[in-house]
């Protein structure tokens, strides 16, 4: 067996390590708003600033009634849900605490609906003239009220939202919007041109229901963005609007993910992972040279 000379072994582990750091960082899990995807359409990058908040991820209904005078935080709503769960998330709200829903067209009208909130999420994207990226369907929205979720708030950029109906408007549209019902992007004889809410609010019970038709706010994309208006205050504010926050991820398009995703999403953000995954191909390629393996 032939044996190779240290130069040849040390170029193999450099060549190794360097593959092996490349594939940890092209491989993402792809899902939308899934906090395990990197990209633009992931929120990693709003799921790792959560670390230094007192956040709290919620991965079962039951765990709800342990709150009180907190936020339950859900973003981009999937699946169905049971009676019993439904239960639970109104106990929560009887106790006083808040729920805040951000989604356009996934299954937050189902949970809305069970909730008996009289909210309701129109399917149909909204576009405006007032935009921004030069793009009818990045939505400028402006805050209508006095809500502490609009404090400190003069304008914020929706990407594709919809329109909703019921409760008390805190974010609309501008005067210049849309239903895209044909979805041309323009506006055409059977569109009428007006002002929409995006954002709203309803009491339930003795808890209170915000509503905001817009996911994409916490994605990866909107992170960096300049076009984004005062979003930074306000996720702040919706942060802030209990004394716990919580981030429900029994049914959320956020907790979507696969194990190998997991996996590197934790390799990915952690220095002590990543010390320890190069101290381990170091000490392969030590015990391969002394046992003349390589």
């Amino acid at each position: 067996m032939s044996i190779l000379k240290p130069w040849s072994l040390l170029t193999l582990g450099i060549l190794l390590i360097a593959a092996t750091g490349l594939l940890l960082h092209l491989s993402t899990d792809y899902n939308d708003y899934s906090r395990y995807n990197t990209g633009w359409n992931g929120t990693s990058i709003f799921f790792d600033s959560l670390e230094k908040e007192r956040v709290l991820q919620l991965n079962t209904v039951q765990s709800l009634s342990e709150y009180n005078n907190s936020l339950l935080l859900i973003i981009a709503p999937a699946g169905n849900y049971s009676s019993l769960e439904i239960g639970y998330y109104q106990q929560y709200l009887e106790k006083g605490n808040t729920i805040v829903v951000l989604d356009d067209f996934g299954s937050g009208n189902s949970l809305l609906e069970q909730l008996g909130s009289g909210v309701h999420l129109e399917n149909i994207p909204l576009m405006s003239a007032d935009s921004a990226y030069e793009s009818p369907e990045f939505v400028r929205s402006y805050p209508s009220g006095n809500s502490r979720i609009i404090q400190n708030i003069s304008d914020i950029t929706l990407d594709r939202p919809s329109a909703v109906d019921g409760g008390s408007p805190f974010l609309v549209s501008s005067f210049l919007s849309w239903e895209d019902k044909n979805g041309d992007h323009r506006v055409d004889q059977n569109e009428t041109v007006g002002q929409f809410i995006v954002g709203t609010m309803v009491n339930v019970g003795n808890g209170q229901v915000y509503v905001i038709s817009d996911p994409d706010i916490v994605v990866n994309a909107m992170e960096s963005s300049d076009e984004a208006g005062d979003r930074s205050t306000f996720i702040s504010n919706i942060l802030h609007l209990g004394n716990t926050t919580i981030i429900d991820q029994t049914h959320s398009m956020t907790g979507i993910t696969d194990t190998p995703s997991r996996i590197i999403h934790k390799i990915q953000t952690s220095m002590i992972a990543q010390i320890g995954l190069l101290a381990f191909i170091l000490i392969i390629f030590v015990i391969g040279f002394r046992n003349q393996i390589w």
